[in-house]
């Protein structure tokens, strides 16, 4: 493959939303510039492929309809390069393999999974591949788990011998939508019983916005804990480090995960679409190389309720809240751009060139068509 120095990796989703993949695509640009530049839009990725493909030295698309649009324009512009799948969610073959949104998606993604292979996917979980596997009927190829690069803060959190008599500082920061306002209702319930149950002074504070908002606020009025519960608005990435630092014990999943045990708050790992009182317990008890991803559900981590870890927490002392934070913060450093870009990078250039995939521009306005009259329908993916 002819490299130049001006030659650039693609990174392609259009989504705008404050989700994983948009987090992922703009870190990685920000991260390892001089490989990538991040694709916004569909124009964007248009002008690119007509205008600039002599520069574009392969693409890594996040999301199977993103892989499927640049299949499609490659072989239209004969453009030559390797193209990459990124599987960010073990769901993700289920919801483009249904018909109940749109028939031509799902005919077109099963003509797709007929000539994909492993080389050409970069999953980001165990559940990831055997989901390609079960769906996609995928044999060839050797599957890639790989999580980052995400961002990692400096290590300034400090535990002092005050810890005791001051509450236990508890604080959530992320979208609120669904599948994470169930595992911060369920942290809620926990924080109730240890307070009124076992008298641990604690407190709880949620920053975020998003369509669980409401839901979440007049859980929280109704609380018989409520003046140890607060709501704050969503937290800029500018001001998350020193809002984090505050807090004694991070609960959420993914990126801001990540960010916080990085910067040495101790933190458990809340479980996605999960109401039960569980958690997979500390970031640094967690196998990342079996299952990188924080957040899906897994078969290869062991739930740990909730209220036996913080007891655990509050019953540390000082020495060994310190040694659990350098432990949380140690966790972090394989989803570092060091540790990740060469992998990345490695598993993009050796992918292969896809050519015998195919299909219409009339395919492509099928399928939009027919998402948007599914929406109106008020007929969603699964995961949305």
């Amino acid at each position: 493959m002819k490299k130049t120095n001006s030659e650039k990796i693609l990174i392609f989703t259009t989504s705008k939303e404050k989700n994983g993949t948009a987090k992922l695509r703009d870190t990685v640009e920000a991260e390892i510039p001089e490989h990538f530049k991040a694709i916004r839009t569909y124009w964007g990725f248009l002008i690119a492929m007509l205008l600039k493909k002599k520069k574009i030295k392969a693409i890594f698309a996040l999301s199977t309809l993103h892989f499927i649009i640049a299949i499609y324009m490659a072989n239209r512009v004969r453009l030559n390069v390797p193209i990459v799948l990124g599987v960010y969610h073990p769901n993700q073959w289920k919801i483009y393999l249904a018909e109940n949104v749109s028939k031509t998606r799902f005919r077109v993604v099963k003509k797709l999974s007929t000539v994909l292979t492993h080389s050409n996917i970069i999953h980001s979980s165990r559940e990831g591949v055997n989901a390609t596997n079960v769906y996609c009927k995928i044999t060839q190829g050797t599957p890639t788990i790989l999580q980052g690069p995400a961002e990692i803060l400096p290590f300034l959190k400090k535990y002092s011998n005050e810890q005791n008599e001051t509450p236990i500082k508890i604080v959530t920061i992320g979208r609120l939508v669904d599948f994470k306002a169930c595992t911060i209702i369920a942290m809620i319930n926990t924080i109730e019983k240890l307070v009124l149950q076992k008298k641990l002074n604690i407190t709880y504070d949620i920053y975020g916005n998003g369509p669980s908002e409401e839901k979440l606020a007049e859980i929280i009025k109704l609380s018989p804990i409520q003046n140890r519960l607060t709501l704050h608005n969503f937290v800029p990435k500018e001001k998350y480090l020193e809002t984090v630092i505050k807090y004694d014990l991070f609960f959420g999943m993914a990126g801001a995960l990540i960010l916080a045990a990085s910067s040495g708050v101790i933190s458990l790992i809340a479980i996605q679409e999960e109401n039960k009182e569980v958690s997979y317990g500390f970031i640094c008890d967690y196998n990342q190389e079996i299952n990188p991803i924080f957040g899906d559900k897994s078969k290869y981590a062991v739930e740990k309720n909730m209220e036996e870890v913080i007891i655990f927490y509050s019953q540390l002392s000082t020495a060994e809240r310190i040694t659990l934070s350098e432990k949380c913060a140690n966790a972090t450093q394989s989803y570092s751009t060091a540790s990740t870009k060469e992998r990345l990078l490695a598993k993009i250039e050796q992918a292969a060139v896809i050519k015998d995939f195919d299909l219409s521009i009339l395919d492509f306005v099928k399928i939009f068509v027919e998402i948007k009259r599914a929406s109106r329908k008020g007929i969603f993916d699964a995961h949305a």
